[in-house]
């Protein structure tokens, strides 16, 4: 049997002497051309041999983690839904200086480099549209989000994946003045309703009957928020009375009045755009911490 780290170097021998040997008489683009080329040869080999053997053809080698190699191993491990992101991406969100929809592809690269540790060889499956799993449910994620008033839709005019003020107050809640640790909002149990996930229902349900004790818990915890207290009450009962009215909390999760919430929605958006300097003053504070 072949011995794969043999293989390895053998692979890595033939870039050295590439570089070294091989093309040591050609210039400098001449010989980026001719490794350019070597390497499309071997990439294309190695796809027709993935192919022939049915072995690994749609995964994206380019996404690993000692995690993912071990899946290959676990018959029960699976992947992460969009609703498994939820909260773990929206304090991603939170923790981003820029957020241009321009830049949605390079920060969910940066999310998934973050959080690879905890993806499986199924997360990194690419489906039959050729995206890889992981960043076609992360963009579902942020559809969530909108839907529940997280992240804005637009800001004058302009597509934007900037979290709302009630965004910004959920990971400042959540994170508990603690390092603002991305992987941990992951769950271990991958159910397919993330709403059950304690921190994010707590928040939601805190938020819900006790907007008041919301406000001054982060208020003691962040000091800098006390002159906005006001202004933050009165978002937060938009909040309840726009969007978390249409939910429906249970023990087995959170149940949504989908047709009545689109309708509330756009009347929360309509009031939540004017509040986009409240949240530039979160992002200050959170970046700040």
């Amino acid at each position: 049997m072949i011995d794969f780290n043999i293989l390895k170097q053998q692979l890595e021998d033939f870039f050295e002497q590439s570089k070294n040997e091989t093309f040591s008489l050609f210039t400098n683009e001449e010989l980026s051309v001719n490794i350019n080329k070597s390497v499309y040869e071997l990439e294309n080999h190695l796809n027709n041999l993935k192919q022939k053997y049915k072995v690994n053809e749609n995964l994206n080698t380019g996404i690993i983690s000692d995690n993912i190699l071990r899946s290959f191993k676990d018959n029960s491990s699976t992947f992460f839904r969009s609703n498994h992101y939820a909260l773990s991406f929206l304090i991603f969100l939170t923790t981003q200086e820029n957020h241009n929809a321009e830049d949605l592809l390079k920060l969910m690269h940066k999310y998934i480099d973050i959080v690879k540790e905890k993806l499986t060889f199924h997360d990194i499956v690419k489906t039959e549209t050729g995206v890889t799993r992981c960043f076609t449910n992360i963009r579902f994620t942020l559809n969530d989000l909108r839907n529940f008033g997280l992240v804005y839709n637009k800001i004058d005019l302009k597509r934007s994946i900037q979290p709302t003020p009630v965004g910004y107050l959920i990971s400042l809640y959540v994170n508990d003045h603690r390092k603002f640790d991305i992987t941990k909002h992951l769950p271990e149990n991958r159910d397919s309703n993330y709403f059950k996930i304690p921190c994010l229902s707590k928040a939601l349900q805190e938020i819900n009957k006790k907007t008041e004790n919301f406000i001054d818990t982060l208020i003691e915890r962040y000091g800098s928020l006390s002159s906005l207290s006001p202004l933050l009450k009165e978002i937060l009962e938009d909040y309840c009375n726009d969007i978390l009215k249409h939910i429906d909390f249970s023990n087995d999760g959170l149940k949504v009045n989908e047709k009545e919430l689109e309708k509330s929605k756009k009347i929360f958006y309509s009031k939540i755009v004017n509040y986009v300097e409240l949240s530039n003053k979160l992002k200050s504070i959170l970046l700040n911490l």
